[in-house]
């Protein structure tokens, strides 16, 4: 249930906003990792190698979604476009979707699959596909 307390922002990742997600992505090392000091440091340099190899924040086929709560970042998602071989546009597929912990079950992760469906929807894509781990409970719901 979203609450209402907690007004997300979505918006799709450009250079402007490089301080916030190299943030999100050591904020969600630090978490995975949270014995290992040096996982933050890695989270950057993976964003730094990812982005000199596919900029996402200038692409049409991939778009990165940062979220934001209260002006801090919250989470991110990954949609990449999936042509068809025929006249059909195709689809979106949500490849990754991280919520933080400390903003799980405020809607976040509904506000960013609500945000993708926009832009598939706005550049005129039959829907978005995304599949969910068995574990995941909360994303099955």
């Amino acid at each position: 249930m979203r609450d209402e307390r907690y007004p997300i922002r979505v918006q799709a990742m450009s250079r402007d906003h490089l301080d916030d997600a190299k943030c999100l992505f050591a904020a969600i090392e630090a978490e995975a990792a949270p014995d290992d000091p040096l996982a933050p440091q890695r989270a950057e340099t993976g964003l730094r190698t990812s982005l000199s190899s596919y900029n996402a924040t200038r692409s049409d086929t991939c778009w990165l979604l940062l979220a934001w709560i209260d002006g801090q970042v919250a989470g991110y998602a990954l949609a990449v476009r999936v042509p068809k071989p025929d006249a059909r546009k195709g689809f979106f597929f949500v490849d990754d979707l991280y919520v933080l912990r400390p903003y799980q079950r405020r809607g976040v992760a509904r506000r960013l699959l609500k945000s993708i469906h926009g832009l598939a929807t706005r550049e005129g894509y039959s829907g978005v596909r995304l599949l969910v781990r068995p574990s995941n409970l909360a994303g099955l719901g």
